[in-house]
């Protein structure tokens, strides 16, 4: 029995140990390379917020940057195949800004519900992320 509960115990450090080194591992900062074949411009704005600040929730005031500018427009490098979330979740923990987006396997791609700290509906019920390639909204 003490045999038993020792290598039960044993095997629960170590499972405990490989999910704090993957933990770890995923919560690293990003390498971020310059020799990439494929580039593209990033750039991340919440500049819609400004014009409606009196529907901003006031505990997330200070979180919306003067200018509505997030992160400027940048050049960044990707492989092919990488998706707009894949380029975008990497530079931005390269850059220490906060994002927070959930995988929706229906769809095979993640929901973006915050960055820097602001979230969907913050700014009223019609709220939250969208993007663009080369200036249109995928579906």
């Amino acid at each position: 029995m003490r045999r038993s509960s020792f290598k039960t115990a044993s095997i629960v450090r170590l499972v405990i140990l490989m999910l704090m080194a993957a933990f770890m591992v995923s919560c690293a900062k990003p390498e971020v390379r310059d020799d990439y074949s494929l580039h593209c411009t990033l750039y991340i704005d919440c500049k819609s917020i400004l014009k409606n600040m009196d529907m901003l929730n006031p505990d997330k005031v200070e979180l919306v940057p003067e200018d509505g500018i997030i992160l400027p427009k940048v050049t960044v490098g990707f492989e092919d195949g990488d998706s707009v979330y894949d380029i975008m979740l990497r530079e931005l923990l390269a850059r220490n800004i906060h994002i927070e987006a959930e995988f929706v396997p229906a769809f095979g791609t993640a929901y973006v519900e915050g960055i820097n700290n602001l979230y969907e509906f913050d700014c009223g019920p019609m709220s939250g992320w969208e993007y663009r390639v080369n200036g249109v909204f995928p579906t």
